[in-house]
C-alpha cells in the first residue's frame, strides 16, 4: 500500500473500496462545493431525535425508530474518521464515527435499544477492540442487538459478536473469520524502467514487505508469524463473546463464511429474521417515532414539540389527535400486558428456583457422603504408610548387620527402594564369599561315618 502497509480482517473487496476512496481524497482539503455544489448543515442545529449537534460524526449513522437507536455499520470499516465519510455513507464507516454514535444513543432520551445494521466486508484491525469495549459499555444501559440483512465478514462480525444478541435475515451472510495483510512488490516493474531502490534500515525486523524490494523467506515467515498472533486475538474475542470452543474453530472460523442458517447451527448468530421483523419488534409507539406516525403524516417538528412538553390539543390538527390519543391508549394496554406476563413469567422464575433449590440440596448431601468416604480413605492411607516406615527400619537394621557381617561401612539408606538395591548388593556379594553347595575335602562320607560310629560301639 502507497502509506504502509495495513493489517486487514475482512474481504479484498472491502479493502481496495476503501483504498481506492483514501487514494482519491488523502491530503485533499475539504471542499463542499466539489460533491455538486450542495450546501452543508449547520453542524451547530440541534438534531430533535437525538438532542445533539448535527455536527457530531456520529449523527450521520444514526436512525431513531421508536425506542430503538439504529447504528449503520456500513461498508468498508476504518479506524479513522475523515470528512469525506460523510459524502460516501453506505461504502465507508469509521470506528471513531461508530464509538460516537454508540454515545449518542445511549445518552438519548427514551432509547431503550441499539440495533447494530451491519452490512460490511469488514476492515482494519487497528481500532477494532476500542468499538467493541464501547459497544460493551452500552451494553450496561440499554440492550444491544446486531443484525445484517446483507454481510457481516471479518471486522464486521467482531463488532456484531459484542452484542448481547446476533441475527440475519435468511439471504444474509456472517463469518469470515480470518485476517489479511495484502503487500505488493515493484521491484520488476522498476527495473523495467531502469530504477533501482534503496532500502537501508536500523534494526532487522524494520519495514518488512515494503514494496521497494524483494520478499524474503525469513521476512514472510516474520510478517505470517505476526499476522497468526493477530489472528488469535479474534478468535478468541468470537471464541468468549458466542461462547465457542476454540477446538472447534475448523467449524466457525479459519474465514468459512455462512448463510443465515448454517450461521445459526455453528453459533455464530442467535437467530435468523429479517430486518423488518427487527425493527418491529423494537418500535414503541413513543411520539418521536416517525415510522409509528408516518400514516398519519404528522410532521417531525409537531411530535418534537410535544416530547418537548407542548398540549397535543394546541399543536394537532383534530384527526391526528384523535389518532394520537387512541396510539397512547393502545400502548397504555401493551404496557399492561407485558407487565402481565412479566408477573407470570416471574412466577415460573419462582418454581425453577424452587426445583433449583432441592438439586442442590441433594447435590450438597453427595458432596458430605464424599467428604466423609475421603476422610475414611486418608485415614487407611495413613495406616498404611505408618506400616511401610516401620519395615523401612526393620529392613535398615537388617542392613547394617548384614554390612558388619561382610566388615564394610555402616551406609543406611532413608529410601525403601535405596534400601532394597543396597540389599542386593551385599547379598551379592555375601554369595561370592561363601559359595553355597561346595562339598569340604574333609567332610566324613557315609562309609566313614559308619566306620567310626562301629569303632566306638567295640570300645
Amino acid at each position: 500500500m502507497k502509506r504502509g502497509q495495513v493489517v486487514w480482517l475482512g474481504t479484498e473487496d472491502a479493502f481496495y473500496a476503501w483504498q481506492g476512496l483514501e487514494d482519491k481524497f488523502f491530503g485533499m482539503v475539504k471542499d463542499a462545493q466539489a460533491f455538486g455544489g450542495r450546501e452543508e448543515e449547520d453542524p451547530d442545529e440541534i438534531d430533535i431525535n437525538f438532542g445533539v449537534p448535527k455536527g457530531r460524526m456520529g449523527i450521520k449513522l444514526l436512525e431513531r425508530i421508536g425506542n430503538t437507536a439504529v447504528v449503520k455499520v456500513h461498508g468498508s470499516l476504518v479506524a479513522k474518521y475523515a470528512w469525506w465519510h460523510d459524502y460516501f455513507l453506505g461504502h465507508v464507516t469509521s470506528y471513531e464515527a461508530l464509538g460516537d454514535a454508540m454515545e449518542i444513543a445511549v445518552k438519548a432520551e427514551g432509547v431503550n435499544r441499539i440495533l447494530l445494521d451491519i452490512g460490511s466486508g469488514g476492515g482494519m484491525v487497528m481500532g477494532l477492540d476500542n468499538i467493541s469495549q464501547r459497544i460493551k459499555w452500552a451494553r450496561n444501559y440499554v440492550q444491544v442487538h446486531a443484525h445484517t440483512d446483507s454481510a457481516a465478514f471479518s471486522a464486521a462480525y467482531w463488532i456484531a459478536s459484542a452484542a448481547q444478541k446476533v441475527t440475519a435475515s435468511p439471504m444474509a451472510e456472517v463469518g469470515s473469520i480470518g485476517t489479511l495483510l495484502i503487500t505488493y512488490e515493484m521491484t520488476k516493474a522498476a527495473e523495467q524502467d531502469g530504477i533501482k531502490y534503496h532500502v537501508f534500515r536500523a534494526g532487522e525486523f524494520k519495514a518488512l514487505g515494503n514494496p521497494y524490494e524483494e520478499l524474503s523467506e525469513k521476512a514472510a515467515q516474520v510478517i505470517q508469524n505476526r499476522l497468526e498472533e493477530t489472528n488469535q486475538f479474534f478468535l478468541k474475542h468470537v471464541s468468549t463473546q458466542r461462547n465457542l470452543l476454540m477446538s472447534d474453530r475448523q467449524r466457525w472460523a479459519e474465514g468459512k463464511t455462512f448463510f443465515a442458517e448454517e450461521a445459526k447451527t455453528v453459533g455464530l448468530i442467535d437467530g435468523v429474521l429479517t430486518l423488518d421483523d427487527v425493527i418491529g419488534s423494537g418500535a414503541s409507539h413513543n411520539p418521536t417515532s416517525d415510522r409509528r406516525y408516518g400514516d398519519m403524516k404528522i410532521s417531525a417538528e409537531k411530535l418534537a414539540q410535544i416530547a418537548a412538553g407542548a398540549d397535543p390539543k394546541d399543536v394537532l390538527t383534530a384527526e391526528e389527535l384523535k389518532f394520537y390519543q387512541e396510539s397512547l391508549a393502545e400502548q397504555e394496554v401493551e404496557e399492561q400486558e407485558g407487565e402481565e406476563e412479566g408477573a407470570e413469567a416471574s412466577e415460573d422464575a419462582n418454581y425453577d428456583i424452587l426445583g433449583l433449590n432441592k438439586q442442590i440440596g441433594k447435590l450438597e448431601a453427595k458432596l458430605e457422603m464424599a467428604d466423609e468416604k475421603l476422610d475414611e480413605l486418608k485415614g487407611k492411607l495413613e495406616a498404611k504408610e505408618s506400616d511401610m516406615q516401620a519395615l523401612l527400619v526393620v529392613a535398615q537394621a537388617a542392613l547394617g548387620n548384614l554390612a558388619k557381617a561382610l566388615g564394610k561401612p555402616k551406609e543406611i539408606p532413608s529410601s525403601a527402594t535405596a534400601v532394597v538395591a543396597k540389599f542386593n548388593e551385599l547379598q551379592a556379594e555375601m554369595a561370592q564369599r561363601f559359595k553355597v553347595g561346595r562339598q569340604s575335602a574333609e567332610t566324613p562320607t557315609e562309609e566313614g561315618i559308619e566306620s567310626q560310629v562301629v569303632s566306638f560301639r567295640s570300645k
